[in-house]
């Protein structure tokens, strides 16, 4: 049965690697040889697409939660759907915009505006703990922040997350999604708590590659 989670968008990126190969055109003497043949000219080869690691997909797919939550219902399903198992992109989709619709209502209800939340994921390490020729099963850690120019604080969440991969046509699809609270490392003891506007801000300076 296929494991999902709370709240998820999952980018599978293809990087590309090419290579160039360099024929010599004979000796570097000075005197030029009598009826030599012009040089070769250097062959280049065609780059060949690499598709990423599964735990470079993985690590991918936790990377963009908080594109899923702010995208539209029609874009986040369409968001997901593209990188996802043909079987799993619809149930995910549907039971992700089924969280983030009683996110929403239970920010309503207290009075906070749900177009002022901002929301990264932040993978720091991962793992595979098992892997085939055409399957893999990664565990992504990372730390999640959310965060409102309305809320007097910002929130963090340590978390492991546990992503199904399939390989589909060279691409590693995910397939299925749970994950856990922690391990959480403490806090310094002389560090101030930002307010919420502060670490709202931040997030929305440019992601670094």
């Amino acid at each position: 049965m296929k494991r999902l989670s709370i709240v998820i968008a999952v980018l599978v990126s293809v990087a590309a690697i090419g290579f160039v190969m360099r024929r010599s055109g004979g000796d570097e003497s000075s005197d030029p040889a009598v009826g030599s043949a012009p040089a070769a000219e250097p062959r280049v080869e065609a780059s060949v697409p690499v598709p990423p690691s599964p735990e470079q997909a993985a690590a991918s797919a936790v990377a963009l939660t908080g594109d899923v939550v702010t995208a539209g219902l029609i874009s986040r399903r369409e968001l997901i759907e593209s990188f996802t198992t043909p079987g799993f992109g619809s149930e995910l989709a549907n039971l992700t915009s089924e969280q983030l619709t009683s996110m929403q209502l239970a920010l309503t209800g207290s009075g906070r505006r749900d177009t002022a939340l901002s929301v990264a994921e932040f993978p720091l390490r991962a793992r595979t703990v098992a892997l085939d020729t055409g399957s893999a099963t990664v565990e992504v850690w990372s730390m999640l922040v959310i965060a409102s120019v309305d809320e007097p604080v910002a929130r963090q969440a340590w978390r492991t997350v546990t992503i199904d991969l399939a390989l589909v046509d060279g691409r590693w699809l995910v397939d299925g999604w749970t994950s856990l609270d922690g391990p959480t490392p403490a806090g310094s003891p002389e560090g101030a708590i930002a307010p919420g506007r502060d670490v709202a801000e931040r997030l929305q300076w440019s992601e670094v590659s």
